[in-house]
């Protein structure tokens, strides 16, 4: 069994609306401060297999933050009852629903939405559809996890050893020349080009297709 809860006091619910007993553990839990949620974490609660009338009120409720283990006593009759199981903080995200390989743009059909368990989502993590739609991936995006925000980027308009147009203008002077890329990169990019006819390396920022205009 699991119950999900949204990062929100549970404690303030409405009177019956806690039913199971999932759900009244993690309002236990909220209301000891036994686990804190940020703002986009839930709680998911797994029981072990028992039968216990799901109205059993809580006499005791442990939980190691460490390894995430549940432990309950709840009253029911003739005996207290133990129960035991698992606790966790996902996030819910969007991943891709199946392996996209370099080059490939991210479209709304390769992503599906999911929970992970927070410690498996790094700080640099693409979550949502509006991050990844339309971005090219640069390595391999393994299916159903999350996406490492230096995975991917624009759609590449220069490509590594492609021979390039470079622009460099002032109010006063225009020049343009031709160079060869010595890196990948998508619009907006700052990449290192030399210019064929000096030899000469330059900080150039990719501004359209084989075009690049030189950083000042």
């Amino acid at each position: 069994m699991a119950y999900a809860l949204f990062a929100q006091n549970p404690t303030k619910a409405a009177p019956g609306s806690l039913q199971t007993l999932e759900q009244r553990l993690a309002a236990e839990i909220h209301r000891q401060h036994l686990i804190r949620l940020s703002d986009d974490e839930i709680l998911v609660i797994e029981l072990d297999a028992t039968k216990v009338p799901p109205s059993a009120d809580i006499i005791s409720l442990r939980v190691d933050p460490a390894t995430g283990r549940l432990a309950a006593l709840l009253a029911t009759k003739p005996h207290p009852v133990r129960v035991s199981g698992r606790v966790s903080r996902r996030v819910e995200l969007v991943v891709p629903g199946r392996t996209i390989h370099p080059g490939e743009i991210i479209t709304p059909q390769d992503l599906v939405h999911t929970q992970l368990q927070s410690s498996k989502i790094l700080p640099q993590s693409l979550t949502s559809a509006q991050q990844l739609i339309g971005k090219e991936a640069r390595r391999v995006l393994a299916a159903g996890r999350a996406v490492d925000a230096r995975k991917v980027g624009p759609p590449l308009l220069v490509e590594k050893n492609s021979e390039v147009d470079i622009h460099f203008a002032t109010p006063t002077l225009t020049i343009k020349a031709k160079g060869r890329a010595l890196e990948d990169g998508g619009l907006g990019d700052v990449v290192k080009i030399m210019n064929i006819e000096s030899r000469k390396i330059i900080d150039a920022r990719i501004t359209g297709h084989e075009t690049v205009t030189i950083v000042n």
